[in-house]
């Protein structure tokens, strides 16, 4: 039966390459220092990854489900609107703390290939999946509710590459953004 559990070895390499991606960059951090930060080997960093690439798509797989799963928790409150702040907040808030691996991933990432894409569109969906949850007390038509998580998936997407693209810190401007992303969504 196969250990279920993380290696402590691949957990160390994976942490260590979101804080040097995320302070330096993807394209200027090499497996060399991701393997000294993380006090590991080079065998043992591609006895879990084939290459940067490959640890750079894996890692965005796991942030971005903690990352669902802390908005999940956050997305509490009694009316529409509280449930939606909240959630926003927090997931904005966590997107400002990996500044540099934002920017990576909603701007530069495109040129990792099919298998990016792939784990984009799988984000993309379960943010659509829990905006569809927090929009289920609402009275709209299905089609209603679809287009507004499509609207409000596609304005959090242009507002963080705008944000990252200026240097405009996340937090400071997402309260103004929330608040008139929810006076339009309540036309």
């Amino acid at each position: 039966m196969k250990n279920k559990k993380p290696s402590i070895t691949k957990n160390k390499i994976l942490k260590s390459a979101l804080r040097l991606f995320s302070n330096k960059g993807y394209h200027y951090t090499n497996v060399d220092e991701i393997v000294e930060d993380s006090n590991t080997s080079k065998g043992a960093f591609y006895f879990y990854f084939p290459g940067k690439r490959d640890l750079v798509i894996k890692l965005v797989e796991e942030l971005s489900n903690q990352l669902i799963k802390k908005i999940e928790n956050k997305a509490k409150g009694n009316t529409f609107e509280e449930i939606f702040r909240s959630a926003l907040k927090e997931g904005f808030r966590i997107l400002e703390k990996y500044r540099e691996l934002t920017k990576f991933v909603f701007i530069e990432a495109f040129s990792l290939g099919p298998q990016f894409e792939e784990q984009r569109f799988s984000v993309r969906k379960k943010l659509e999946k829990l905006f569809l949850n927090i929009l289920s007390n609402q009275k709209m038509e299905e089609v209603e509710k679809y287009i507004v998580v499509t609207i409000i998936v596609g304005s959090i997407s242009e507002f963080v590459i705008d944000s990252i693209t200026s240097d405009k810190p996340l937090v400071e401007f997402s309260d103004f953004f929330i608040e008139k992303l929810l006076k339009i969504l309540k036309k």
